[in-house]
């Protein structure tokens, strides 16, 4: 995704719309929901930092984003005292709008991206693992595996740390690139408004 975003295949992007959620009760189905991580506060559950891979490849295809505007939400469904639905405004650099949605409450998992360009529309679906280009009178599935091993990522994940560790070529980002997120993150929970419960 972030090669075909270089390579300007959609020219200008102008407006980006992330949507990720699942049904906090699901995660882990041994477990009791409420004395997960996830729900406790203390522990550093919610959204916000359950979810935080979204802000962090945003960042990374991006640059560091500027925050606008969100509203933090809660439902009757859950009553957890973290945000169970956060909705976030941010920009780019360069301008490209940012629409963020997170959630612990949709009962069918979702991780989709769209991104709007001057020259056509690429569609990111991480849980199908495929791309798709929307360009006038032209749709192409550009890339598509969804029958790729999920936990060959963590694999990898752990020979980049080694790598890094050993000092060889490796693809793990700095503590300070990291950070970044973990700033955005404190500022949108500083910023945001609560919405209704519902």
């Amino acid at each position: 995704m972030k090669e075909l975003l270089k390579q300007n295949i959609i020219g200008n992007v102008h407006n980006v719309f992330t949507n990720v959620g699942q049904f906090l009760p699901q995660w882990r189905k041994d477990k009791d929901f409420k004395n997960s991580v996830s729900a406790q506060k203390f522990l550093g559950g919610g959204v916000l930092l359950e979810l935080s891979h979204e802000l962090d490849y945003l960042q990374w295809f991006f640059g560091e984003l500027n925050y606008n505007y969100s509203v933090l939400r809660n439902s009757l469904e859950l009553s957890l005292e973290v945000e169970e639905i956060a909705d976030i405004l941010l920009t780019t650099p360069s301008g490209t709008l940012c629409q963020v949605h997170m959630d612990f409450i949709q009962k069918n998992p979702q991780r989709k991206n769209s991104f709007i360009g001057s020259k056509g529309r690429l569609d990111w679906d991480i849980l199908n693992n495929s791309i798709t280009l929307f360009k006038e009178n032209h749709i192409e599935v550009i890339y598509e595996d969804p029958d790729w091993d999920k936990n060959q990522m963590y694999i990898e994940m752990l020979k980049d740390f080694i790598s890094s560790i050993s000092g060889m070529d490796n693809k793990c980002i700095s503590l300070s690139e990291a950070s970044k997120t973990v700033k955005l993150i404190e500022v949108i929970k500083k910023s945001s408004q609560w919405g209704v419960v519902q």
